[in-house]
């Protein structure tokens, strides 16, 4: 008995442990090419999880504002289909890991950060767009 009860113990051990692990790498993280390649692939939501001061100011083209600081950021989260991948991105990867992480939580399927944020994807020369200014840069 006291084999059997210290096999069970060890088995729900690992199956929590093997969990746990599999909620940390339920998001991607890809380099400002690989990400702008994979989006154009999958035909993805684009979420800028920055502010609107800063959304307004230099945004990749196609991104919708999801201020992961506004109180609302969950309800939004709730309107969004949970099927169809999502990429995120911020400034430097810190906000966008974040928002990636409630996402899991809420069974989103695919979700993307861009590793590096903005700051990031103008160092690769990539195309950013300002709102301000409908230029693109």
């Amino acid at each position: 008995m006291k084999k059997l009860f210290s096999f069970l113990f060890i088995t729900a051990m690992l199956a929590t442990a093997s969990y746990g692990q599999s909620q940390k790498a339920a998001y991607n993280k890809l380099s400002p090419n690989d990400f702008k390649t994979q989006l154009a692939k999958d035909n993805g939501f684009l979420m800028d999880v920055r502010t609107p001061e800063e959304y307004m100011s230099e945004s990749i083209r196609g991104a919708k504002l999801c201020n992961l600081r506004d109180e609302n950021f969950g309800a939004i989260l709730q309107m969004l289909d949970k099927t169809r991948p999502v990429y995120v991105y911020d400034t430097d990867g810190t906000r966008s890991a974040k928002a990636a992480d409630l996402m899991v939580k809420e069974g989103f399927n695919k979700i993307v950060v861009l590793q590096g944020g903005i700051t990031a994807y103008k160092a690769a020369k990539l195309e950013t767009f300002s709102q301000t200014n409908q230029v693109a840069k």
